[in-house]
């Protein structure tokens, strides 16, 4: 907890303190993921369920409005693609089987399942890693399988997500992985923004599989850990 002197002297710094809505934080306490997009102004948090947005520059929290989709989502990854919300989630078919693992990308002002840019099923594999560079995610798994996905937006003009072109990829991936044959789609055709799958790569390494299969199942209700 931070000193009543030393809040101040953080807002003389420039910094802000601000509280997450109760409406939020008391179903969903404690906090587990934190993101802020590039340029500083929406800020996403994650409690137990689902996640909720700051907008700084209105200084005004977004809630799901339908709290039983909030409930629906258990967040293992938050990030920003642009300004929207890019999150990892993961869904217990069963509490004796592995949970599956889905990637959400989601408007910052409409927190509305309905309403998603984007929404695919990953491989049935647990993700350890990941990081979002402009408009591509890099994931990396359980199974040494280090998955590259970009994202087409819509076009001004049109409104529609077009589809990728050569040099659409070579400005993403460089000239290396322009060939339309690692080019899969993984969203709905009809997607507001559209993804593929650019590569799958198995790293080969058997001190980094190793270290792959022993990396705990981080908040897995179901491992009996904490």
């Amino acid at each position: 907890e931070v000193s009543e002197d030393a809040n101040k002297e953080l807002i003389q710094e420039g910094w802000r303190h601000v509280f997450v809505p109760s409406a939020y934080i008391d179903d969903n306490w404690p906090l587990r993921e934190a993101a802020t997009d590039m340029e500083g102004r929406f800020t996403a948090v994650a409690g137990t369920r689902g996640f909720c947005v700051l907008d700084a520059d209105r200084d005004r929290w977004r809630m799901f409005g339908d709290i039983s989709q909030e409930r629906s989502i258990d967040v293992t990854a938050l990030m920003w693609c642009r300004d929207a919300v890019l999150v990892i989630t993961r869904t217990w078919p069963r509490p004796d089987v592995a949970p599956l693992h889905e990637v959400l990308l989601m408007q910052n002002d409409a927190l509305d399942l309905n309403s998603a840019l984007a929404r695919f099923t990953l491989p049935p594999a647990r993700p350890l890693c990941w990081h979002v560079r402009g408009d591509m995610l890099l994931l990396l798994d359980d199974a040494c399988v280090l998955s590259r996905y970009a994202f087409a937006w819509p076009a001004p003009d049109t409104g529609k997500a077009a589809a990728p072109s050569t040099t659409w990829f070579s400005a993403l991936f460089g000239s290396g992985a322009t060939k339309s044959s690692h080019w899969v789609r993984v969203t709905d055709p009809q997607a507001p923004v559209q993804c593929y799958q650019v590569s799958a790569l198995r790293v080969t390494c058997p001190t980094f599989a190793t270290a792959c299969a022993i990396v705990p199942a981080a908040r897995d209700p179901h491992s009996g850990g904490g």
